[in-house]
């Protein structure tokens, strides 16, 4: 029996230690706007955001797109979700690998609305300064 809450005890620590947190630090959830209607693109299929990449440069940001969307950095064709897709990313290799700061995202979708895509800027609480932590 002792052995195993032991057992238990060590289990529980060691699964507290190996899971992670995040700090979010900047949420676009706000700062979507559907395309205008100025191409032949219809309004209703884009959403555009403008990421601002010398804020948090050391944290991540993490993108979800829904299925089937075709999402472009200014005009460069950067990701198609062929399912829904989720996925992190330094803000320091994104601007290294578009060699700017300011970035205009759009993703376009048939029938997308605002709150479909989300990013966030996050920084894990494990590369925070140690008085930051709590």
């Amino acid at each position: 029996m002792k052995q195993n809450v032991f057992l238990l005890i060590v289990f529980w620590l060691l699964l507290g230690v190996s899971s992670t947190s995040a700090q979010v630090l900047q949420d676009y959830s706000s700062s979507w706007e559907k395309g205008k209607d100025e191409t032949w693109i219809r309004p209703n299929d884009r959403l555009v955001v403008q990421l601002d990449l010398s804020t948090f440069p050391l944290a991540n940001i993490s993108f979800s797109f829904p299925e089937k969307s075709v999402v472009f950095i200014g005009e460069k064709l950067w990701i198609y979700a062929d399912g829904d897709t989720t996925f992190s990313k330094p803000i320091v290799e994104l601007a290294n690998e578009f060699d700017q700061n300011d970035l205009e995202l759009t993703v376009f979708k048939k029938g997308i609305e605002i709150g479909d895509a989300k990013i966030k800027k996050s920084c894990s609480l494990q590369r925070m300064p140690r008085a930051w932590t709590w």
